[in-house]
């Protein structure tokens, strides 16, 4: 059985905790289920534990609006999103 890109989605969020009631015990019965899935969570947790040594650090307010502020051009450049939908950032 293939992992689709919405049981990717849904494996994703579960694992950083984002993930409704609903969608955890979704998640939990496809883990359960399908090997495919089991094997990519393992990937997850295994990625997610070499990372564990960084330092959590808090991203400036500033770098923050820039980033935001680039994926929305970026979205509206490749005509995603149309070009009224975002409000420009605060200054």
């Amino acid at each position: 059985m293939n992992l689709r890109d919405k049981d990717s989605a849904l494996i994703f969020d579960y694992c950083f905790g984002c993930a409704e009631q609903e969608q955890v015990s979704q998640a939990s019965v496809l883990i359960s289920s399908n090997p495919q899935a089991l094997e990519f969570l393992n990937g997850i947790a295994c990625f997610l534990e070499r990372l564990s040594y960084l330092r959590n650090e808090k991203c400036p307010d500033r770098l923050v609006e820039m980033t935001i502020a680039r994926l929305k051009l970026a979205s509206i450049m490749k005509g995603k999103v149309p070009q009224g939908h975002y409000s420009s950032p605060a200054s």
